[in-house]
């Protein structure tokens, strides 16, 4: 964006509260309020135009939210003098901020990676490879790319009939307090990529945690009194002929493994 076109904020002072007013010989921070706009969310701090503040007084550079009646700003005292910090004084400046952008550190894995992932340790040749990339090319968004990718479908809905049975409730199995935080963890991230939502019910059944062969743990729930009350329904295995006449034509057969086989 050309300068001329760049948007330009006022310079807005920030002074010392009261309760924020000492003297300090090395570091401190001060409750401090906002002058003037109140238009904006979040603001830059950075050292004050005026020259309110001695020499050998630094000001921390931070991003603030202002919706708090009293923000904090830190002030360093680099010099071998006592400061003093009045009430009312200008302290700091601030810069309204229009956007804050969030980063995760999610690593992404990219198409290239993927391939190079899952045709890595095989025999095939050159031309068997192509048409491996192909297919994973093709079918790229069926594969997991990051810790938080899980697949879904809306292609049926799952019923749990049990009947005239009355509810059933247990109540949670007693676990290590280590244990306890892990399940808060693992309960809160399943919450927050849509795995689980919160609901409110007379059926209840207690958490299992599982240790993996790779040292991660499997979040479990123990259904099996639920299961000894559901209906069952009958669903008959396919015919081994049938499955395999349906690879009739086709020279690469992938057999892809459930990012989680346990949802």
């Amino acid at each position: 964006m050309p300068d001329n076109e760049k948007p330009h904020h006022k310079i807005l002072q920030i002074t010392a509260v009261k309760g924020g007013d000492k003297d300090f010989t090395t570091e401190c921070i001060t409750p401090s309020l906002v002058a003037e706009n109140r238009k904006f969310r979040f603001g830059l701090i950075d050292y004050p135009d005026t020259d309110s503040l001695k020499a050998g007084v630094l000001i921390a550079s931070s991003l603030v939210d202002l919706s708090n009646s009293v923000i904090p700003v830190r002030i360093a005292n680099i010099s071998d003098k006592t400061r003093t910090m009045q009430e009312g004084e200008v302290i700091a400046a601030y810069a309204p901020v229009t956007c804050v952008d969030w980063m995760c550190n999610t690593q992404h894995l990219s198409l290239e990676d993927l391939v190079k992932d899952l045709l890595q340790n095989t025999y095939l040749n050159e031309k068997q490879r192509c048409a491996a990339r192909g297919l994973i090319k093709e079918f790229q968004s069926l594969f997991s790319k990051t810790s938080e990718d899980f697949g879904r479908t809306r292609l049926t809905k799952h019923r749990i009939d049990t009947g005239e049975h009355p509810s059933i409730k247990q109540y949670p199995q007693r676990l290590p307090f280590a244990k306890q935080e892990e399940i808060q963890k693992l309960t809160k991230n399943m919450k927050y990529n849509d795995v689980i939502e919160p609901s409110l019910g007379p059926w209840a059944s207690s958490t299992v945690l599982v240790r993996k062969k790779d040292g991660s743990t499997r979040f479990c729930v123990d259904y099996r009194r639920l299961n000894d009350v559901t209906k069952k329904d009958s669903y008959p295995l396919p015919r081994i002929d049938d499955t395999l006449d349906t690879f009739a034509g086709n020279t690469l057969i992938f057999y892809p493994d459930l990012k989680s086989g346990y949802w």
